[in-house]
């Protein structure tokens, strides 16, 4: 009983702290031009042009042009044009706003000219610069190794091409470019080994006090690589992670405490909350400690079973854990990370390590000789998962209402190892919200998006038919932003498309559409000349002169909405939906 209204007051206490800490927490968006005095804060990549600059308890995203000279420690002055880059405002989206909040991110600033006042100093900076020239060093290698190194040693995604990272996404393996406690879990336990082996052999000349015995030794020892990997794999939340819950398992160790991975996870868990409460809305936070606590109810509740049985039951629950952190930030899953978890991580397990390996060499002796090897392994490991991702299968994209189905399938499946019938309670309540947000998606209605100013796309739901007016714009984003919109509609196929115009306005993310959502009929609604003619949809007009409308719902063009005579700005106000029957 004490444990249940001690596990209560805490979640109170965390809920409150974090809705204080949302509600404090304003960054005022910036315009015009300004100078800013900071730290470079950030590594500089082979012909890197964006760079973050910490400064007075912000940060700041530096777009440079052309050849500069700061680094990572740098303390300098900048001068340029502050922005704020377009925050669409759909359901469903992305949320800038609240990404800006929880990185501390106070604006972008394109530099104009800025000043160093001083070169960084100390250790701290000899590791970046040295990762910089490790970096440097990798990016000679062949391909595939040299992305595989990047990504999966290194941690530096922003260097490996999107399309390549795209193959692991849609098996699920997304995790491994993505430094995190399964590389951490690696490299410490071969530099745990080394340093145990050692510790042993100075025992038998030296002997140890009862509470320094060499395991404990070498733990602490341990920690001091610790810093170094830290660093080096690009100082990522899932690095920090893991790092918080090695140094809480040396503490537990060397004091003789309960060392299991639920006590580890959430002491880990609580300190990064504290740091930062809005992390929880991010998909890493997310990603990172629903895998660890997963894995902790796995092993705590089948210790029986063997190492083989074991890895293959969590394989399969981790995947089906993070499916529904996907699909609410993604709109997508992937089925074949049940699988490909399983075949691919055993591997990965062996290939990281060879990967580190000739890394280190190739450093150390300048020599290309495991260039050769590791490059044909790398082109192996690479030809599968391509082949694999090409599956039509193995990525698919899924609604609102999908998405609450999909969160059903972990509490019944913990509900069926675990016989809790809390778990079978959940995944019910799950399942009725999912009915219910399924009958009330196929109102009448319609729904103004927000693209932008010069972007339009209107969705009409009447009698059984979707219909979509328009679909275009002009922000690079816009495609990817108009699908999520749709998809957060329960719109998997749509009846009718209309375009008013040839121009961009209206037809540029078309192509981008139809490969996610399927789209029945396409009718263009303007002259060969491009002239424009009268569409009305469901009693909507959309091509109302400026400022006239004669329908009760009017979609001026390049312009606002109005609704009864009222007038909306879907890029002002976000997303408008009208019901139809009013």
């Amino acid at each position: 009983m004490k444990a249940k209204l001690a596990f209560i007051a805490v979640s109170v206490l965390f809920s409150a702290i974090f809705v204080q800490a949302y509600k404090s927490v304003q960054i005022t968006p910036l315009k015009g031009y300004t100078c800013v005095r900071g730290v470079v804060s950030s590594d500089v990549f082979p012909e890197s042009r964006k760079l973050w600059l910490k400064a007075e308890g912000c940060r700041y995203r530096l777009v440079l042009s052309g050849y500069h000279s700061l680094s990572y420690g740098d303390r300098v002055f900048v001068c340029g044009r502050i922005y704020t880059p377009y925050s669409y405002k759909n359901p469903g989206s992305f949320h800038l706003k609240l990404y800006l909040k929880r990185e501390g991110i106070c604006g972008y600033i394109r530099v104009k000219e800025y000043e160093v006042i001083k070169r960084g100093k100390g250790i701290l900076k000899a590791l970046h610069l040295f990762r910089t020239y490790v970096i440097r060093r990798v990016e000679r290698f062949p391909q595939p190794l040299r992305f595989f190194t990047l990504g999966m040693v290194l941690g530096v995604k922003e260097l490996v091409p999107s399309g390549e990272r795209e193959y692991f996404y849609r098996l699920g393996l997304g995790h491994l470019f993505a430094v995190s406690g399964f590389h951490f879990g690696i490299i410490l336990g071969l530099s745990y080994a080394v340093l145990l082996f050692a510790m042993r052999v100075l025992n038998l000349f030296v002997k140890f006090p009862f509470s320094l015995l060499p395991s404990k030794s070498a733990h602490l020892l341990n920690l001091f690589v610790l810093p170094f990997l830290f660093v080096i794999t690009g100082s990522q939340l899932s690095a920090l992670r893991a790092s918080i819950m090695y140094v809480i398992f040396v503490v537990l160790h060397l004091f003789e405490r309960d060392t299991s991975l639920y006590r580890i996870a959430f002491w880990a868990f609580v300190v990064m909350f504290l740091s930062n409460p809005l992390d929880i809305t991010g998909a890493g936070f997310e990603y990172t400690f629903a895998a660890v606590f997963t894995i902790a109810f796995i092993i705590e509740r089948f210790r029986h079973l063997s190492y083989v049985k074991s890895f293959i039951l969590i394989s399969v629950a981790v995947s089906l854990a993070l499916m529904p952190i996907t699909a609410f930030h993604f709109h997508r899953v992937y089925p074949l990370s049940v699988v490909s978890n399983i075949l691919f991580l055993p591997l990965f397990s062996v290939f990281i390590p060879f990967l580190i390996f000739n890394l280190c060499f190739t450093l150390l002796s300048s020599s290309y000789i495991l260039i050769g090897p590791a490059n044909s392994v790398a082109w192996v490991i690479y030809s599968v998962v391509k082949h694999l991702s090409s599956i039509r299968w193995a990525e698919l994209w899924v609604t609102r209402t999908e998405t609450v189905v999909v969160a059903a399938v972990p509490f019944f499946l913990f509900y069926f190892l675990s016989k809790r019938r809390v778990f079978l309670l959940i995944s019910g309540l799950v399942v009725c919200v999912a009915v219910c947000s399924f009958y009330l998606n196929r109102r009448d209605r319609a729904v103004f998006f927000d693209l932008g100013k010069r972007g339009n796309a209107s969705l009409v739901v009447h009698k059984g038919f979707w219909i979509l007016v328009d679909a275009g714009g002009r922000g690079a984003l816009g495609g990817k932003e108009l699908v999520s919109a749709l998809l957060w509609q329960d719109v998997k196929s749509l009846d009718k498309v209309f375009l008013t115009s040839p121009s961009k306005d209206s037809s540029a993310y078309l192509p981008y559409l139809k490969r996610v959502i399927k789209v029945k009929s396409l009718v263009k609604a303007f002259t060969a000349s491009g002239a424009c003619r009268d569409v009305v949809v469901a009693g909507i007009c959309f091509l109302c002169p400026k400022g006239i409308c004669h329908c009760r719902f009017c979609r001026i063009k390049n312009g606002p909405v109005v609704v009864k005579g009222k007038v909306f700005y879907p890029w002002k106000t976000g997303a408008i939906t009208v019901r139809l029957e009013d």
